[in-house]
């Protein structure tokens, strides 16, 4: 009698907290969601403006690059240079 019982438990602890696991699942999904279109809507018009800015910024180098391509070769050596230099410290 008493090994039925305990044998019943499982069952009987899962019907009774099937649904209220249920629902606090559902409402952590829903304030996860809250919260990433939150996040979006205040990071999204930031990400768009650095978007922008970056392809800016890409056409004014591609611009300078193809304007004075010898300049730019020089410039992108020095880099290179000082960039070694700092790193084989």
């Amino acid at each position: 009698m008493i090994n039925h019982v305990f044998k019943l438990v499982p069952e009987v602890l899962e019907r009774a907290l099937h649904r209220p696991c249920r629902r606090i699942a559902e409402a952590a999904n829903g304030m996860a969601f809250d919260t990433a279109r939150d996040i979006q809507n205040r990071v999204g018009p930031q990400l768009e403006e650095a978007r922008r800015e970056l392809d800016s910024l890409n056409h004014r180098v591609s611009g300078f690059i193809k304007e004075r391509p010898i300049a730019s070769l020089a410039i992108a050596l020095a880099a290179g240079f000082v960039i070694g230099r700092i790193a084989s410290r």
